[in-house]
């Protein structure tokens, strides 16, 4: 198992991503590699782990840091669609 680790910063949060190869292997001829990907952010409480095979390894981790920027816009607001500022412009609340 190999282990790689990268700090991404987004809005004022470091995220750790780390990303261990071969995590969870078959024991057989041409068995399945699945590699794991863990992210976490140390000042809060988010963290996330997902289990990938070699083959979609990128995609994964692009989206793992897709979610976890979501999160952080959705923590500060910035998640709101045209409709909710509208109606919170006009006294409404969630």
């Amino acid at each position: 198992m190999k282990v790689y680790n990268k700090v991404h910063s987004y809005k004022g949060y470091n995220f750790n991503i780390e990303v261990i190869l071969d995590h969870q292997m078959e024991r057989r001829p041409n068995g399945t590699r699945l590699h794991l990907i863990k992210i976490n952010e140390s000042n809060s409480l988010f963290a996330g782990k997902e289990y990938t095979p070699s083959d979609t390894l990128a995609k994964a981790i692009t989206d793992v840091i897709k979610s976890a920027e979501s999160w952080v816009d959705k923590q500060a607001g910035l998640d709101k669609t045209e409709n909710d500022i509208l109606l919170e412009s006009l006294g409404f609340s969630r």
